[in-house]
């Protein structure tokens, strides 16, 4: 019975060491486009965080955020895999990449307006690293690297105020900045409630330095700009 019961304990041991490693390898979830879903959420992300970003009050903010100026918003939450040589700060530049490229060449995602906001972490319930890329059009006025990475621009107030305590918060407050800079260059009006988007917030910044690089859409012929920011 002793011998019998080592080798079961012996078993399941090795059943939970193979589990283990084998999502320590799994690639980084990253759906598939769907027109009318524009909130994504990774299967092995917290319950927390799933309840949170999948929460009907959540949606609706973001997509009165979006209507303010004609955006195309996607939000993704998803969780670093072993694919990934850095699972730190640049996670979501580089997983934001990755999407972008799939979807644009394998749908009918549409580019020029868009906003996808990709939000990841390790596993352990926190959400570490942002990416955030946009189309050509809204490139063309004024939404480009330098200013989504100036420290009192769009985004990097955003994450050092929210991202660690309600990260639900991070991709509406974001998309409202960007309305307002759209706003501010077409010489329109916001329709949502304006936010403080240049003034910097006391946080003392990150002195991470920023990863963001453009890269070739072929497949929609044109040229889209990767804005990358992650989670300080």
């Amino acid at each position: 019975m002793i011998t019998i019961g080592r080798f079961f304990a012996a078993l399941v041991l090795s059943v939970l060491c193979i589990t283990a490693a084998s999502a320590q390898t799994a690639s980084s979830w990253l759906p598939s486009f769907s027109r009318d879903q524009h909130v994504y959420v990774a299967p092995a992300v917290s319950n927390s965080l799933r309840t949170q970003f999948l929460s009907n009050q959540f949606k609706a903010d973001l997509d009165s955020a979006a209507r303010s100026q004609n955006l195309n918003v996607y939000v993704i939450v998803t969780q670093n895999g072993g694919d990934l040589s850095d699972t730190g700060n640049s996670s979501g530049p580089v997983l934001v990449r990755k999407l972008w490229d799939n979807w644009t060449s394998t749908s009918n995602f549409a580019s020029h307006r868009a906003v996808v906001i990709l939000m990841t972490g390790n596993g352990d319930g926190k959400l570490i690293s942002v990416g955030v890329r946009a189309g050509e059009t809204l490139n063309n006025l004024g939404i480009v690297r330098d200013t989504m990475n100036a420290d009192n621009g769009p985004v990097r107030p955003v994450l050092r105020v929210y991202l660690d305590t309600t990260p639900q918060v991070v991709p509406t407050k974001i998309v409202e900045n960007i309305s307002a800079i759209v706003a501010a260059k077409a010489g329109s009006t916001v329709t949502s409630t304006p936010v403080k988007t240049y003034e910097a917030p006391s946080i003392e910044p990150s002195s991470a330095p920023t990863q963001a690089a453009p890269s070739d859409d072929s497949s929609a012929g044109q040229v889209l700009l990767l804005i990358a920011l992650f989670g300080i």
